[in-house]
């Protein structure tokens, strides 16, 4: 029986170490005198070399990474019949995999023929070296400002469907789509859940940032802010995509998953409101920006006098104030 098993995070979490258990029997005695090798084949698909390989009742372990082929020495007698267990540790890969290898152990010396090792009795997910596909749900943003050149608080939110971040995979997103901002080319800050703040790289329309990642803790949910500046005309709101990488600084090899085009939130999955409920639902749509007009006309002058003007950080309630002091109804908005 050839299986993996992990004590913290999913067993097929991209680069997470995992302990990879091999029980066997024999019908015959092996004996050390004899020089009986075991040769465990076909264990491709590891981003390190094996480490922490038990002592008892194997020793002299060796493991070629490329060919995924182990070769330990028997070095205490084992008995016919009697079940033997033997581990060691390998590191998932960043891309995804099934697993299904065809995995077979035998013994030098003894004419045996290879035998299939079973790895789907203790689940599919158990079957060593299967790595989970990347996949995010509950993907959502919002904006907090649809007024021209007014600052603007992009918000997004997903979820990992099976997968946590793990350091050694580097993850990094790239939200794209955003035209037109007025924030300048550079560093820009982003904050994650709230409080974890990373610095990511703005370049319109594109934001680029590491995800929060940990070797300790399992995360399945995210949320990540930054700051923008909005365009200076008004525009409809953007369809902004979403992509996140995953690549294991142990062989480089990679994992990708995005998504083009990223739905708008107005309520969380509790159902109340995730924006400021004095904003119109339209409004939260990201980059999109009103044009504001405020056409106004003097009381009691022989001619009206009228201008148009772009307001930055207008709201509606500055209209009403205004109009109200004002104490006249030929103001329109």
């Amino acid at each position: 029986v050839f299986q993996s098993t992990s004590l913290s995070f999913n067993v097929t979490n991209p680069c997470l170490p995992v302990k990879i258990t091999v029980s066997f029997n024999s019908t015959v005695p092996l004996i050390p005198a004899c020089g009986h090798v075991i040769t465990v084949s076909g264990l491709t698909g590891s981003a390190t070399e094996m480490y922490d390989f038990s002592t008892d009742p194997l020793g002299d372990a060796t493991f070629v990474r490329l060919t995924g082929v182990l070769k330990a020495k028997v070095m205490s007698v084992m008995k016919a019949g009697e079940l033997q267990i033997f581990h060691f540790m390998l590191t998932h890969r960043a891309d995804n995999s099934s697993g299904d290898y065809q995995v077979d152990l035998k013994v030098n010396e003894l004419n045996t023929v290879a035998a299939s090792l079973d790895t789907a009795s203790h689940g599919i997910d158990a079957i060593p070296m299967r790595v989970a596909a990347l996949h995010f749900k509950d993907v959502g943003i919002w904006q907090t400002s649809p007024f021209a050149c007014s600052p603007n608080t992009i918000t997004v939110t997903l979820k990992s469907e099976y997968v946590s971040l793990m350091t050694h995979c580097q993850p990094s997103l790239t939200l794209s789509g955003l035209d037109n901002a007025l924030t300048p080319a550079g560093a820009i800050n982003v904050t994650w859940d709230d409080s974890e703040r990373m610095v990511g790289n703005w370049n319109s329309p594109r934001l680029t940032t590491d995800m929060p990642s940990s070797d300790t803790t399992v995360t399945l949910s995210w949320k990540f802010a930054f700051d923008l500046e909005n365009p200076a005309l008004a525009q409809h709101g953007r369809m902004v995509s979403i992509s996140v990488k995953l690549t294991s600084l142990n062989d480089s090899s990679t994992q990708s998953w995005s998504k083009p085009s990223i739905p708008t939130l107005t309520h969380n999955s509790t159902g109340s409101l995730i924006i400021p409920s004095d904003f119109e639902t339209s409004v939260i749509i990201p980059m999109q920006a009103y044009d504001l007009k405020l056409n106004v006309t003097l009381v009691n002058n022989s001619e009206s006098l009228t201008w148009t003007s772009l307001f930055a950080n207008i709201e509606v309630q500055f209209l009403d104030r205004l109009q109200e002091q004002l104490g006249h109804e030929r103001i329109q908005g």
